[in-house]
């Protein structure tokens, strides 16, 4: 199936692994400009090389602190600078803090509710003017699970998914009219580097081996198998096209079943 993608420009934040990479990936294989951005300079250069040698696709790579509206601005701007204007826009850059409520500091508050809510926001004001006036764009926001249930000790990942839910069915809505469409996805704990990191401090909590950690997750999902970041990729990817042009303003969990839950 012929996504017709070829020639669009598209922006991935965390683009460097886990889903971000993944995204990156399946839109050059769909003929996509891609530009990626991340901190962590050496994982960049590492990512770029990767996503060029598995698609020969144009692949831009650069540095950017999406905590930092200067660095966003120019981010985006040499991203239209090199491949021209921007007509994708994926906005996954994440992290989070485990932990009561209740006694969450502010600098835990701050800076989730910054790289990801605020980024997140940043990124849209940027690009969208652009797409309104070319009459095409899509925006995909990634956000979690705990935005829809509530998991004592997950910390700031609740509110602030909720809070991208939210506004995520708000920008569609503004710019339905516009031909842009955007939508959320929450990823359901897809294998990446930072569930990786999850696993590992489940091992050392409760003694378990990697593979006994593993075995319960799945025994928690209907389809029998972890999700892989590959599954929310493709998603993304496919929203991106055409083919998804009356889907806009909704939330769509990746998670095999998971979550078991009737949303309305």
């Amino acid at each position: 199936m012929d996504l017709n993608l070829r020639a669009r420009v598209a922006i991935v934040t965390g683009g460097s692994q886990g889903i971000g990479f993944a995204t990156a990936e399946e839109l050059l294989r769909e003929g996509v400009a891609v530009s990626i951005c991340a901190r962590d300079e050496e994982r960049l250069a590492s990512a770029k090389g990767e996503l060029e040698g598995k698609t020969g696709g144009r692949v831009e790579a650069m540095h950017a602190d999406v905590m930092i509206p200067e660095e966003i601005e120019a981010f985006v701007a040499e991203t239209e600078r090199r491949l021209g204007p921007v007509d994708i826009l994926v906005n996954n850059a994440a992290n989070y803090y485990d932990g009561d409520m209740v006694e969450m500091p502010d600098e835990y508050w701050d800076h989730h509710l910054t790289t990801k809510f605020k980024a997140y926001m940043r990124f849209v004001r940027l690009v969208a003017p652009g797409m309104k006036e070319r009459g095409w764009g899509r925006i995909i926001n990634l956000g979690g699970g705990a935005a829809r249930r509530v998991n004592l000790g997950s910390g700031t990942a609740g509110p602030v998914n909720a809070a991208i839910t939210t506004y995520t069915k708000y920008i569609a809505i503004e710019l339905a009219p516009f031909g842009i469409r955007v939508n959320l996805i929450h990823p359901g704990g897809a294998r990446t580097q930072r569930r990786e990191i999850a696993i590992k401090r489940r091992m050392a909590r409760e003694g378990l081996t990697h593979e006994e950690v593993e075995r319960d997750i799945i025994a928690n999902v209907p389809i029998g198998r972890m999700i892989e970041a590959s599954d929310a990729a493709k998603l993304i990817t496919f929203l991106c096209s055409d083919w998804a042009d009356a889907i806009t303003g909704q939330t769509i969990s990746v998670n095999g079943g998971a979550d078991r839950a009737v949303d309305y």
